[in-house]
């Protein structure tokens, strides 16, 4: 899979169930806008049950589920890294 994140792994599933963006962000209660830019990578996995209910919406297995949890930490210290430096 290769350098796989939180977003690029939430699109490739959206797309597999042949999912479009903007009706996937309305079932969410999301902007169309935050989740492309969450799946672009320029926004981290969204903290709360964001992570529960796009698994359900995907209808991950077990395995993905975990993966996608995994994914979302890892997107979150990246960004956090960031706005530590950033805040010296």
């Amino acid at each position: 899979m290769g350098n796989i994140t939180f977003g690029s792994f939430i699109a490739e599933k959206r797309k597999a169930h042949k999912f479009n963006l903007r009706d996937t962000a309305k079932h969410l209660n999301i902007a169309y806008g935050y989740l492309c830019d969450i799946e672009q990578s320029r926004r981290p996995a969204p903290n709360g049950d964001f992570v529960e209910r796009i698994s359900a919406f995907l209808n991950l297995d077990k395995s993905e589920h975990e993966l996608l949890l995994d994914l979302a930490a890892k997107s979150r210290n990246t960004c956090l890294l960031y706005t530590s430096d950033a805040a010296d």
